[in-house]
């Protein structure tokens, strides 16, 4: 019987910007990054920003809180550096929580208050994406 599972994507988008300084800034290596007019094979069609990624695996789970702070953990020191990449760059930060409900297993969704004050405090939007497989 397959599981429910999830994985969290932290992204830091903006018009143009360099991957190797962001990565150097936060002393993290991005999952998946591309930079605005590059191809997306998946769509065939170009990207219409610059994006660093940061993503978790999915794992079973049935609460989106033990994969968010995953990736919160990792960028909780590197606040002051996040506001201040976003002043200078113009960036625009989201967390996506991306959920495969198998067999009716619906995860428990709500957000901790740290993590709220995090997401707050950076300027970060927020979505799920919810994908029914079973």
């Amino acid at each position: 019987m397959d599981k429910t599972n999830i994985a969290v994507d932290f992204s830091i988008m903006g018009d143009y910007f360099n991957q190797e300084d962001i990565s150097k800034k936060l002393s993290i290596c991005p999952t998946r990054y591309w930079k605005k007019g590059d191809f997306n094979p998946k769509n065939k069609m170009f990207y219409k920003n610059t994006c660093w990624s940061l993503k978790t695996v999915y794992e079973e789970s049935l609460d989106v809180n033990i994969q968010l702070n995953k990736i919160i953990n990792m960028l909780l020191d590197k606040k002051d550096e996040l506001i201040n990449l976003q002043d200078k760059l113009n960036l625009e930060y989201g967390f996506i929580i991306i959920i495969r409900i198998e067999e009716q297993q619906t995860p428990a969704i709500y957000f901790e208050t740290p993590v709220i004050s995090f997401i707050n405090d950076i300027h970060a939007e927020i979505s799920i994406d919810l994908y029914l497989c079973s």
